[in-house]
């Protein structure tokens, strides 16, 4: 089994800007016009069900898992089919949409899915995992309009807004196109 050297942090983030691009064109949103993936379904070739849906499953038991141990899956579909995308529905709206986008991302990157095996878990390529969810990101929070509102002074609370995702994803966003230096976060208002 030949194994491909380890890619660099800034291949997979140019990886992933590619990929945002590309599902920003898929849905015709404009370079910096916000857009809800939830919304567009049929442009992601998307068929989309929550875990509340699954008919004859108990999953009251997840209720209480954070979308940081499972927010969402797909598999693997023939030609010319939609892509089955399950989410958690107890996630934030924000986090179930790049949730969705990290998904779709896994299908267009052609990542092999990951597996659950009894007594091993759940195995997966960190990589993969990464570059997935930073072209999710790259989707719902484009480079150009990040950095346009970063050099406004604008909040991450106010561009997270703006795009319906958490603060926490416009950060990171912020960090990983390397304005964090640039960017100032607002002094707390006296009261």
């Amino acid at each position: 089994m030949t194994h491909s050297p380890p890619r660099s942090t800034s291949e997979i983030l140019e990886t992933a800007e590619t990929v945002g691009t590309l599902i920003r064109h898929l849905v015709e949103a404009s370079g910096i016009d916000p857009f809800d993936p939830l919304e567009k379904l049929e442009e992601l070739n998307v068929s989309l069900l929550w875990s509340d849906e699954i008919v004859g499953v108990d999953l009251t038991a997840i209720q209480d898992v954070t979308a940081k141990t499972w927010s969402g899956a797909s598999w693997p579909t023939p030609p010319g089919h939609r892509l089955p995308v399950l989410l958690n529905r107890y996630q934030s709206m924000e986090r179930a949409r790049v949730t969705l986008l990290e998904e779709v991302s896994h299908h267009l990157l052609g990542h092999r899915p990951s597996t659950i095996r009894p007594g091993v878990g759940r195995t997966h390529s960190a990589t993969n995992e990464k570059e997935a969810y930073w072209s999710g990101t790259a989707a719902l929070l484009p480079a150009h309009a990040v950095s346009f509102s970063v050099w406004q002074g604008e909040s991450a609370e106010t561009i997270a807004q703006r795009y319906g995702v958490s603060d926490e994803l416009v950060k990171m966003r912020i960090k990983l196109l390397g304005l964090w230096n640039h960017y100032q976060e607002p002094s707390p208002t006296a009261t």
